[in-house]
This record gives C-alpha cells, structure tokens and sequence, in this order.
C-alpha cells in the first residue's frame, strides 16, 4: 500500500528524520513488465516555502524501490538550514 511505498523511499533515502509536508502519490504501470507501481513525489519546507526534493518509484507488489531521487541541498538540517 501507499504507506508502505513511502516508509521503503524513507529507510532508502536515509530520510526518515526529514519532516515531509506533503507527499503526492500516483499508482501507474510500469513501462517495462507492466506492473502496478507507485511514483512517489516528496516535499519539505525550507525558509518557509514548500519545495519538491525528492522523486522515487516503488513496486506496488514488493514495496521494492527501483527508481531513487533525492536532492540533500532541498533538505533542512535541524537549524533550519540545508544539508
């Protein structure tokens, strides 16, 4: 399922600890085998602004990640500033 796909992009970003503002969820087939699969698109806030910093593609059926994008320069560190 959708939380599912999300906690997989989390645990393989290494952003479990970034506060997500939203998160857009698409369920789509995939290109090659046609197979049910989640486009995932992340966002955080930065300087009081929403920002899109991550992208990723998960297995509907594994949970398995196969498609990763991650800007770290987009996330907040802790004192409000980017990584």
């Amino acid at each position: 399922d959708s939380d599912a796909a999300l906690a997989a992009v989390q645990a393989a970003g290494h952003i479990e600890n970034v506060r997500l503002t939203t998160v857009h969820y698409k369920l789509d087939w995939s290109d090659e085998n046609q197979v049910p699969v989640w486009s995932l698109t992340l966002f955080t806030e930065l300087n009081h602004n929403e920002l899109e910093f991550g992208h990723a593609r998960v297995s509907a059926r594994t949970g398995q990640v196969f498609n990763l994008k991650i800007d770290h320069l987009r996330i907040p560190n802790s004192e409000g500033g980017v990584e």
